[in-house]
Parts: C-alpha cells; structure tokens; sequence
C-alpha cells in the first residue's frame, strides 16, 4: 500500500526457469531458477568482459545449493 520503489513487491516472487534463453546484450539483468542433480542454481545474465570491441555475456551463478 506504500511502496519505496517504482517496483516493490510485498510478498514472494517466482522467477522463471528460462532454460533456453540466451546470455545477450538484450537480456542483461535477467535471473532464472535451475536445478540438476543434487544442486540448485540462482542465475543472471551478466557481462562478463570484451572480445576486441565486442561485450561478451553469460548467466552466472549468484548461489548454489548443493545436498
């Protein structure tokens, strides 16, 4: 009823899986769900540094759960 940010959730989120989305320019910022195995992976889409003149990108990993 008052929020503090042009988005503020009160309550719980769900974020995606987004298994097949590309690491690109367009998709900087976005953050997916993984599991595989006995690990459980929290991603975003990051840069991760230039090859030549050109930004490279890749989902890296924020936390891992392993058990």
């Amino acid at each position: 009823t008052a929020p503090q940010a042009k988005l503020d959730v009160n309550g719980p989120i769900k974020v995606g899986t987004a298994q097949t989305l590309a690491a690109s320019s367009s998709t900087v910022g976005a953050i997916r769900y993984r599991a595989g195995g006995n690990n459980s992976y929290m991603e975003m889409v990051m840069q991760t540094g230039v090859s030549g003149f050109t930004p490279t990108f890749a989902w890296v990993i924020i936390k891992e759960n392993t058990w």
